[in-house]
C-alpha cells in the first residue's frame, strides 16, 4: 500500500496548484459579479465552481492512474516478468482512462442539468452519422481491444502473416494501429482491423526450432549410404542441442537425378534464432565429416558422357 500513498502524494502536486489558482480566479470573478449589476444573474458561480473542481479531480485521477501504471511496469521489469504482464498492465491502464473520461463527461452533463435520456436519444442519430463516417476508426479501435483481450502476441514478439504479407517484431500496440519493426529495421504501421483479419504466426512462442535438410550423396557411394545414415542418427542422438523428446528421423528418401537424398529431420532445444543457427551449423559440419570419414562425397550436379568407339 505504501506505493499507492507515494504515487498519490506525487500526483497531487499539479492538481493542488490548479485548485489554488482556480480558487483565486473564482474569488476575483465573484467580486466582479458583485460589483457589476449587469453580470448579476447571468453568471452562475456555483456551476463554474462545480465544473472547475470536476476538471481538477478527474485530471488528478488521470495523473494518479499514469503513475500507478509506471510503477507496475517498472516492478514487472525488475522481477523479470513475461511480456504478457506488461501488455495486460497497459491494457488495463487504457481501459481505466476510458472509464475516467466517460465518467467525467457524465458528471459535466449532470452539472449543466442535461437529461441523460435526451442526450442518449440525440446522440443515437449523431452516433449513427459518426459511425458511418468513421467505420475504419471504430473497427481499428475494437481491433486493438481484441488484441489486448486475446493476447495472441505482445510487445517484443516476432510475428508474421502469410495472408497479409507482413513480418517483424512488435514495438507498440495502440488503439488504432500496431507498430512493428521489420528485419530491414524499418517501422511498419498496421491498422488493427487488418491484424484482426490476418492469419498470425508467432514464432516467438514455439517450443523448439526445427532442422530439416536434405543431403545428396553420390551414386558411386551407394554402398556406404546405410552406414552414413546410422552414424548421422547416432550423432544426433548424442548431440546436446537436439531435443530427443521430439521427432528425430534420418532416412534415405529419394533417388535424384545425380544423387541419393538423405533426409535429416530433428528439433533443437533452443528457440533463440541466433543460437539455433549456430547449432544447425554444428550439426551440418558433423554430417559433412561423417560423409567424408566413410570415403564418400556430397554430390553436386554432374553429367556423365559415354563415348562410343567404332572398330575399323
Amino acid at each position: 500500500m505504501h506505493y499507492l500513498l507515494r504515487t498519490l502524494g506525487d500526483s497531487l502536486l499539479k492538481p493542488i496548484q490548479w485548485f489554488i489558482w482556480g480558487l483565486a480566479a473564482i474569488f476575483i470573478l465573484q467580486l466582479l459579479v458583485g460589483s457589476f449589476e449587469c453580470l448579476q444573474g447571468k453568471v452562475d458561480l456555483w456551476k463554474i465552481r462545480q465544473l472547475y473542481f470536476t476538471i481538477g479531480f478527474f485530471w488528478f485521477a488521470i495523473i494518479w492512474k499514469d503513475r500507478i501504471t509506471k510503477h507496475f511496469l517498472k516492478r514487472a521489469e525488475k522481477r523479470g516478468s513475461e511480456r504478457d504482464d506488461k501488455a495486460l498492465i497497459q491494457a488495463l491502464s487504457r481501459l481505466a482512462t476510458i472509464f475516467i473520461v466517460l465518467l467525467s463527461v457524465f458528471v459535466v452533463l449532470d452539472i449543466f442539468k442535461v437529461p441523460l435520456a435526451a442526450f442518449v436519444a440525440s446522440g443515437a442519430v449523431g452516433g449513427l452519422a459518426i459511425s458511418l463516417a468513421a467505420q475504419d476508426m471504430i473497427s481499428n479501435f475494437f481491433g486493438g481491444l481484441m488484441i489486448y483481450m486475446h493476447r495472441h502476441f505482445v510487445v517484443g514478439d516476432w510475428i508474421m502473416s502469410p495472408n497479409k504479407n507482413f513480418e517483424g517484431v512488435v514495438e507498440n500496440i495502440g488503439w488504432y494501429m500496431t507498430r512493428i519493426r521489420t528485419f530491414e529495421r524499418r517501422p511498419m504501421f498496421i491498422p488493427n482491423s487488418v491484424i484482426t483479419g490476418a492469419i498470425i504466426e508467432n514464432p516467438g512462442r514455439m517450443y523448439n526450432r526445427r532442422i530439416k535438410k536434405e543431403i545428396g550423396v553420390r551414386y558411386d557411394d551407394m554402398n556406404m549410404v546405410k552406414m552414413i545414415i546410422d552414424d548421422i542418427k547416432k550423432m544426433l542422438e548424442s548431440h546436446p542441442a537436439i531435443d530427443l523428446n521430439q521427432t528425430l528421423m534420418v532416412d534415405l528418401i529419394n533417388f535424384g537425378d545425380y544423387a541419393v537424398s538423405i533426409s535429416i529431420y530433428c528439433f533443437t532445444k533452443t528457440t533463440n534464432w541466433q543460437q539455433w543457427r549456430q547449432e544447425q551449423q554444428d550439426v551440418l559440419l558433423k554430417v559433412a565429416n561423417i560423409i567424408t570419414d566413410h570415403g564418400a562425397q556430397i554430390a553436386f550436379p554432374t553429367n556423365t558422357v559415354h563415348l562410343k568407339t567404332e572398330q575399323s
